[in-house]
């Protein structure tokens, strides 16, 4: 439950704060921060975690070849951004980082989602088709395509696919419910808006179970 996973998360930080020393490597020293910043994405509290992982972006920018760090700071701040409804700052992080750092790393791949999420909501669909077509294999290669697949479901339902839309969200609403894993924020916010979209679109159930 999540009063359970927020007490062990509490403890653990409280030892990783007894560990830290000032001589250690920057990435380890905010790990701190990017605990505590999940702690409050897992407990809504966006703003507080948008702030946690600003702290923590700063102090990487400022160490010396951090670059694996950073990138993932970076894709974390971006959930949160997206989260608070500031696109405009998910999406010039994501595209900066994505520019500085390439498609060496995982955490490019969630970067990847989170600027088409961004892009999604701001209404830049053409860039948001050339993001999908050139995120997909980058996708594939890291397994991720269907954990993103409610944002891909989105894209899809603004071009008026709504059958692919359809397909993709049971897809991967279906992924989520094997998997076991708890559906993040973000999915949450993108799957709700294929469902309106779908809905606004007239489809009936019967539409749906064909579709699906």
């Amino acid at each position: 439950n999540r009063g359970g996973e927020s007490a062990a998360a509490e403890a653990t930080l409280q030892e990783i704060s007894d560990l830290e020393r000032s001589g250690d490597p920057a990435w380890r020293r905010c790990t701190r921060l990017n605990l505590q910043a999940a702690i409050c994405h897992h407990q809504s509290r966006f703003e507080e975690s948008a702030c946690l992982l600003e702290q923590q972006q700063a102090q990487l920018l400022a160490a010396p070849g951090e670059h694996s760090a950073l990138i993932g700071c970076r894709s974390n701040l971006c959930v949160i951004l997206n989260c608070l409804e500031r696109h405009d700052e998910a999406l010039a992080i994501a595209r900066s980082a994505l520019q500085q750092h390439g498609g060496a790393t995982g955490a490019s791949s969630y970067l990847r989602f989170q600027l088409l999420h961004a892009q999604i909501a701001l209404d830049r669909i053409d860039e948001a088709r050339r993001t999908l077509r050139d995120a997909v294999p980058v996708w594939r290669r890291d397994s991720l395509l269907l954990f993103g697949g409610f944002a891909v479901a989105e894209m899809l339902a603004c071009c008026g696919r709504q059958a692919d839309a359809a397909r993709v969200e049971a897809a991967a609403m279906a992924h989520v419910r094997s998997s076991g894993v708890r559906l993040q924020q973000l999915q949450q916010m993108a799957r709700m808006r294929v469902l309106r979209a779908l809905d606004a679109a007239g489809a009936t159930p019967a539409d749906l179970e064909r579709w699906q």
